[in-house]
């Protein structure tokens, strides 16, 4: 049937039927054609593919009548396309029996005008097929409406069709809308969601007048799918709304890929009597609103990484039933969140808007986490707790508490208000003022402080209850403005409910005290023995149960019977009226056996006489107050010593009892305070640490307990000499060693709190149980055993002064902190302080610092002396130990090795040991110290300057003839000799090795300056006569050596240097021949002063004396006139005498010997004429040879040769000398040195001089 432009009008009875494959249009109206089918109308056929459709503007197809359309295989069904319009008007059934068919009412616009299908009173009833759908697919803003409608999907096992699918198809910028008005879809299904959006902007699906959309079957009961569809790019997605009035929506709502939803979110809008039930899943990058308002409910959660926010408005509830994770915002405007489930937590953010809202907990426990912000009103319902975190501090609403608890762990702006039957409580801030109502409820508990920073007021009728254990000093309510009290106070014991004070309420403003009564007690408590004390600022429990309170009232009579407790410094006798009553309005005589209470004031009490005071009991109340004086008797089994008036708050109450505390009687301090006691104890009954801290001494030395500790708070150590500690320490508690002294605990203690060596000296020579850690200044000694683990930043030193062992059963580890090594260091024999790890781990890194006891050095064999073993399974990391500085004795160095690192296998392998030896693997060479080598060529260096500074007779004088000697100043004979004095410098860089064990090599730079002068001249008087020569010289010498050897098992070590000066004093005697031969010799005595240090630092002065002897010869052969041959030959004998000396790590001693040289060698001279000065060149070889001694040096009882190899060396110089004048004359000479016999050795060498006569 066609109507191209025409019209068409059926009005009876109407069967269409296709059986043949034929056009896949059926019923087609296009170019404004116009198809009416008013009277009954029935369509079959297998092979249709679309059906009733209407192409183009104004074309149109009208079913009026009622219709039957039983069709298989794909099909379209109510197509209007590119402005075209299909109504369906009166019903009709629809009935797919194929097995590939489609069911769709379509609108597939083109880019023309919106186009519409209007279905009325359809019912699909059966649609068999696995890919059946009823499909909505909407292009262009089409728009399809379906009204008075049921639609049932049956039988749907797979496949990728939804019930309704909303497409993009070829254009992505506009949506479509699918209107449902009292219509009804239901779709049974295990994949396939009732409505499938792709990728379509804008999409609106509207349920209205009592519409439904349901899913049933399979895991995930889908409701909705948006998801990106065809044509979608990257990064494009749907902007959806989901809007149902008075409808019902069940199943799941599911964004499944991220970006799936765009910029205008996923907005799911239920109001009027709306019900939702399903789960909100939002993939990663997408974003989701949900509104429910009216009377609409949502059960259901969220899930997403984020992207989801949930608008609660007007009547509308959101039945929590998971945890909402991926929720960004949850809003209020009216309506109620109700958790459906145990644990419920909150953590997006929330605003209260003007119309408020409710968070229903029913019976749960619920969080609330986010950040509350709004003016609305907040209603906690419910009767489960409610617990909120976080900073809400912002919120500028209120909070009214109507059922159930609600606690204030975080910060809560705004006022609170709560109910009757309602409670609050927490550990957190309320900003506001807060109200409790009669019948309403405030939670304190012991150790939680609730803050208020407004106003708070409790009523006649509310309630206090407070769960209180050991009295405490700071209130379990902290008021910052005005407190207005009433009601009544309930109290359950947390156990250790006592007698004393415990604070309720800190305020910082004014006071109304309409009264609060006492209500329920714990069980064996007398009410009447409970009252409530008031104060300037701060609201008190008294119980006096079993005991006599006596409240400290101080020694200023003005203040007595004044209805305050003052307190402050004053006598405590037997006569004096010091005491009152809680209230402070009658003053009298303390009673033996009471139960003493020191508050108001801090102050000194003096206790008179000795003993004459005995007391059941003390609380100190505020912190400051010192009891000293006579000797105070500890009457009870548990005499209870209070400090603070209960709860972590007291912690910064502190009281020190300088009296003897002595009697039958045992002690036990409870409160969070400290204690301190410095006086010598004697009390027999033990103590008991219950909380807070006991403290003895005050960093004094005085201060004891008596017998052993049950320690559930901290116990503290703080004297400054040595205090024995022979009882059982036990429980839970913790120890602190905190003075500058040494506590010594000797039995096998069991407590189990940590244990903190925060200064002085912890020695362990029992046991202790518990994790310990050595603070900077702290030191773990002793030779006892730790079980537990041990974290070191200060020092383990084992033994008591002495060598010992400590063991560590656990792990140990080191933070920088250092393990003290007292060792007798010797050979691999040598006693030793040791570490034991047995069974746990050693790691971290530690310095080792080893002091030696008297140890004189030795070579260590096999592994070395040992430091740190282990036992039962216990390890050692590679790193964990390392030494602190060097470590030597005699001229060994030790260095710290690891088992490992010799070979060792099994439990050796962990042990660290200290060697003078080194690994198996370097030949095991023994360890000589750098200073070794520095010592060892002492000897001969000094002997070299010495040498150096005494040179040869031409070297010395200069050349005979010279300034009046044989010669005048034009160059012409002289009648004779004259004396004169002269004046030298030397300078010499020599590099000589010594041999030896320990191959010491130098490399010395050598300055001198030498003055002499003739004191005696016998003969000379003419030419050609002999004379004799007498003088005396002064020598001031230095050296500067770099010493390199055998050191750390390495040869060539760059060892360090010797730096010598001298000081040298000299006669001589010159026999001058006729023919002008010459015969010369010398005595010079020096005095050596100096330093010798390593390059790491280590240095000792060294000092002695030597004496030089030299005779010379020379004869000159005339070889020419004006050339000269002259032979020489000299012989050089020496001794040194250095003093013993020490270093930082041994005693040193230098044998003394002698020492020969002697040089053979030729002198080649000529002279000539410049002008008036007289000038001669010359030309000197020399053979040297040198009888070395053995030099000895003693290291602590090691001695250790140097040297005893001779030498031969060749020597080369040249010298120029001049007569400048009449009686002045210079020479200079340059030499140069090698060895070629013997250890190396070489030289180079210059001398000026300058010689003046008279």
């Amino acid at each position: 049937m066609l109507a191209d432009g025409g019209t068409i009008e059926s009005s009876g009875p109407l069967t269409l039927k296709q059986n043949q494959p034929a056009a896949s249009l059926f019923v087609n109206a296009t170019n404004g054609g116009s198809i009416t089918l008013a009277g009954p109308t029935t369509i079959q056929g297998p092979y249709l593919s679309n059906v009733l459709v209407a192409q183009g503007a104004g074309s149109t197809i009208t079913v009026s009548g009622a219709f039957n359309a039983a069709l298989a295989n794909t099909t379209y069904f109510a197509i209007a396309q590119n402005g075209g319009h299909v109504a369906l008007t009166n019903g009709g059934t629809i009935q797919l029996d194929g097995t590939t068919q489609r069911l769709s009412i379509l609108t597939a616009d083109g880019q023309q005008a919106a186009s519409t299908v209007d279905a009325t009173g359809l019912d699909a009833a059966t649609v068999s097929d696995r890919m059946s759908a009823f499909g909505a697919h909407t292009v262009d803003a089409g728009t399809i409406n379906i009204k008075n409608s049921t639609f049932n999907i049956g039988g749907v096992a797979d496949g990728t069709s939804a019930g309704i699918l909303v497409e993009d198809g070829l254009n992505q910028d506009r949506g479509g809308i699918v209107n449902l008005d009292n219509s009804h879809f239901t779709m049974t299904s295990a994949n396939n969601p009732v409505v499938q959006v792709q990728g379509t902007k804008g999409s609106q699906i509207n349920l209205t007048n009592g519409s439904s959309l349901t899913a049933f079957g399979g895991s995930t009961g889908a409701l909705m799918k948006v998801s990106p569809g065809r044509g979608t790019t990257p990064g494009v997605g749907a902007d959806v709304t989901l809007h149902a009035t008075d409808s019902t929506l069940v199943g799941q709502v599911t964004v499944d890929a991220p970006g799936a939803v765009g910029v205008n979110h996923l907005a799911l809008i239920a109001d009027g009597t709306t019900t939702w039930t399903g789960d909100l899943d939002v993939a990663t990058g997408s974003a989701a609103s949900s509104t429910i308002g009216g009377s609409a409910q949502w059960t259901g959660t969220t899930a997403g990484t984020s992207g989801i926010d949930v608008a609660v408005q007007d009547a509308g509830t959101w039945n929590v039933t998971g945890q909402p994770s991926g929720l960004d915002n949850l809003s209020f405007n009216g309506g109620t969140v109700r958790a459906g489930v145990n644990n419920l937590a909150l953590a997006s953010p929330i605003t209260v808007n003007a119309g408020g809202g409710t968070v229903d907990t029913q019976r749960y426990a619920m969080a609330m986490s986010g950040a509350l912000s709004g003016t609305g009103t907040l209603t906690k319902a419910g009767s489960g707790t409610l617990t909120q975190t976080g900073n809400s501090g912002g919120f500028g609403g209120g909070t009214a508490v109507n059922a159930g608890t609600l606690m204030v762990n975080g910060t809560l702006g705004g006022t609170v208000n709560v109910a009757s039957g309602a409670a609050l409580g927490g550990t957190g801030t309320v900003g506001g003022d807060t109200s409790v109502a009669a019948g309403g409820t405030l939670l304190g508990r012991q150790g939680q402080v609730l803050n208020f920073g407004g106003n708070l007021t409790l009523v006649s009728g509310s309630n206090v209850n407070v769960s209180l254990g050991i009295p405490e000093s700071t209130g379990l309510f902290n008021v910052r403005g005005n407190l207005t009290l009433d009601g009544r106070v309930n109290v359950t014991d947390l156990g250790g409910f006592s007698p004393g004070i415990y604070r309720l309420f800190d305020y910082t403003g004014s006071l109304t005290n309409n009264g609060i009564d006492v209500g329920t007690v714990p069980t064996g408590i007398d009410a009447a023995a409970i009252t409530v004390q008031t104060a300037p600022g701060q609201v008190n429990l008294v119980n006096t149960t079993g005991v006599d309170l006596d409240f400290w009232d101080g020694g200023n009579s003005a203040n007595h019977n004044n209805n305050v407790v003052d307190g402050g410094s004053g006598t405590w006798n037997a006569s004096n009226t010091n005491w009152t009553e809680s209230d402070g309005a009658l003053n009298g005589r303390w009673t033996n056996g009471h139960f003493a209470v020191f508050m108001g004031q801090p102050g000194t009490v003096t206790v008179e006489g000795n003993g004459a005071v005995s007391i059941a009991g003390m609380q100190f109340a505020v912190d400051g107050y010192r009891v000293e004086g006579g000797a105070i008797n500890l009457e009870r089994p548990e005499t209870i010593i209070r400090t603070g008036a209960g709860g972590p708050g007291s912690a910064n109450v502190t009281a020190t009892i300088a009296s003897e505390l002595t009697g039958t009687g045992g002690l036990v301090k409870s409160d969070f305070g400290t204690l301190t006691l410095t006086g010598n104890n004697t009390y027999q009954g033990g103590t008991v640490i219950r909380e807070g801290t006991l403290q003895i001494g005050d960093g004094g030395t005085s201060g004891s307990i008596a017998g052993g500790v049950l320690n559930s708070g901290s116990l503290v150590f703080n004297r400054s000499d040595a205090l024995t500690m022979d009882g059982l320490i036990q429980g839970s508690g913790t120890l602190t060693q905190a003075g500058t002294g040494t506590t010594v605990l000797t039995a096998a203690n069991t407590y189990t709190g940590d244990t903190l060596v925060k200064g002085g000296t912890l020695a362990v020579n029992g046991s202790i149980a518990s994790p310990t850690t050595i603070a900077p200044a702290g030191t773990l000694a002793g030779n006892g055993t730790i079980f537990g683990n041990v974290d070191n930043f200060g020092t383990i030193a084992p033994g008591n002064g002495s060598m010992g062992t400590l063991t560590i059963a656990g792990n140990y580890t080191g933070h920088g902190g250092v393990y003290q090594v007292t060792s007798a260091l010797g050979d691999s024999a040598s006693p030793s302080d040791r570490l034991v790890i047995s069974g746990g781990t050693a790691g971290g890194n530690t310095n080792v610092k080893v002091v030696n006891a008297g140890g004189a050095g030795a070579r260590t064999t096999g592994f070395g002396i040992p430091v740190v073993t282990v036992a039962n399974g216990g390890t050692t990391a590679n790193s964990a130990f390392a030494l602190a500085a060097p470590v030597a004795a005699g001229p060994y160095e030790y260095q710290l090795y690891r088992g490992s690192d010799f070979g060792a296998t099994g439990p050796d392998s962990n042990n660290w040991y200290l060697s003078s030896s080194t690994p198996p693997s370097d030949n095991s060479q023994p360890l000589y110290r750098p200073e070794a080598p520095v010592f060892s060529a002492a000897p001969g260096v000094a002997r070299e300057l010495s040498m150096s500074l005494l040179g040869t007779y031409h070297e010395r004088v200069g050349d005979s003839g010279l300034a009046g000697d044989g010669a005048d100043g034009d160059g012409a004979a002289a009648t004779g000799s004259s004396k004169g004095a002269w004046g030298r410098w030397i300078g010499e860089e020599r590099k000589r090795g010594y041999g030896g064990e320990l191959n010491a090599r130098t490399q010395s730079n050598i300055t001198g300056l030498q003055v002499g002068t003739d004191l005696y001249k016998r003969g000379g008087t003419a030419p050609g006569q002999p004379e004799d020569r007498f003088g005396g010289f002064f020598t001031y010498g230095q050296t500067n050596s770099t010493v390199h050897g055998f050191a750390l098992g390495q040869q060539n070590y760059d060892s360090g240097n010797i730096g010598i000066d001298s000081y040298s004093l000299g006669a001589t005697w010159t026999r001058l021949g006729a023919s002008g031969w010459y015969l010369d010799g010398v005595v010079m005595g020096t005095r050596y002063n100096g330093t010798l240090e390593s390059h790491r630092g280590s240095s000792a002065p060294i000092d002695g004396y030597g004496l030089t002897t030299s005779l010379e010869a020379g004869y000159p052969i005339a070889l020419a006139p004006n050339l000269t041959l002259e032979p020489q030959a000299q012989l050089i004998w020496q001794y040194s005498d250095l003093d013993s000396t020490k270093d930082d790590y041994s005693s040193v001693n230098f044998s003394s010997g002698s020492a020969f040289a002697a040089r053979a060698g030729a002198r080649l001279s000529s002279s000539f004429q410049i002008g008036r000065t007289l000038v001669k060149p010359s030309l000197t070889t020399n053979i040297w040879q040198q009888f070395n001694p053995k030099d000895k040096t003693d290291f602590s009882g090691t001695t250790l040769s140097t040297g005893g190899q001779d030498t031969t060396a060749l020597e080369v110089a040249g010298g120029l000398s001049a007569q400048i004048s009449k009686r002045v004359g210079i020479w200079s000479s340059v030499s140069y040195l090698t060895g070629i016999a013997g250890p190396n050795q070489s030289a180079w060498r210059g001398n000026v001089g300058v010689r003046i006569t008279w």
